[in-house]
């Protein structure tokens, strides 16, 4: 009997090891983090030729980061000898592919997202009524 319930026991450790590795990771937690600009292009009838990201050589690079508490906050880097930090905050919500940002300087920003990984975060937007990619990195 002994064997029998830990057999079982076993079986049942081992089911709940194949549902819970199965399992999708949450989108909100996949784009929580610190993301630095790594590419950008201009969509031209559905096709965008991605260009490296510019960062001033000798400041960081520029960055957007989403916080779990529905907090973004954008750093961009003055061109120029003192390489001056921005921050712009403000908050931010995501719903089904689209994320919003409401920056308190920017204003509100809709982006979709085209991929999303552990390492990559891919989207597109309407800025100057362009639609631009930018392709993010995760730190």
């Amino acid at each position: 009997m002994k064997q029998l319930t830990t057999l079982l026991l076993s079986l049942m450790t081992i089911s709940l090891l194949f549902i819970s590795c199965g399992e999708k990771k949450d989108s909100n937690f996949l784009l929580e983090g610190k993301w630095v600009y790594f590419q950008k292009g201009i969509e031209s009838k559905d096709v965008a030729v991605l260009e490296p990201y510019l960062h001033e050589s000798k400041c960081g690079k520029n960055y957007v980061e989403f916080l779990k508490d529905g907090i973004v906050k954008q750093g961009i880097y003055s061109y120029g000898e003192d390489c001056d930090l921005e921050i712009d905050s403000g908050t931010w919500f995501k719903k089904k592919d689209k994320i919003t940002s409401v920056f308190s300087k920017a204003g509100k920003e809709i982006s979709e997202i085209i991929s999303l990984d552990e390492t990559t975060l891919q989207v597109k937007a309407k800025v100057n009524n362009e639609t631009v990619i930018y392709v993010f990195k995760k730190l």
